[in-house]
């Protein structure tokens, strides 16, 4: 089965202020490696700056922090670097994960949105 990796909480969960770059970057390893033994294959998908939605409500996503954890953009270019994360300008990764589904796929996300999309 092709794992569909909805990759915006890896650095959320890899990086806070008791762990330097290193650190972040282990940790995220460490949580995709532990992911990927469920699948034979991945994608994994990053959001990109504002989606759609954004454009439909002003504030979308406005009450949350404004403020990133430290090393959280390192770690988001190393998953774009070393995991090859995608990204689809105007959507979001629990967006591509629904678009890419299918009966081959496995969703692996902590939103509970993804519950509405039939499948794995």
């Amino acid at each position: 089965m092709l794992l569909l990796i909805d990759g915006d909480h890896i650095p959320y969960s890899a990086c806070n202020e008791r762990r330097d770059y290193i650190q972040c970057i282990e940790y995220a390893d460490f949580l995709l490696e532990s992911i990927l033994q469920w699948g034979n294959g991945y994608r994994l998908f990053l959001s990109e700056g504002k989606s759609f939605r954004h454009q439909v409500a002003a504030d979308y996503k406005a009450n949350r922090p404004s403020t990133k954890p430290l090393y959280w953009k390192e770690t988001r270019a190393y998953l774009y670097d070393y995991w090859k994360a995608e990204s689809v300008a105007g959507l979001e990764a629990d967006d591509l994960c629904g678009i890419y589904s299918g009966d081959d796929t496995i969703i692996c996300s902590p939103d509970k949105d993804m519950r509405t999309i039939p499948g794995n």
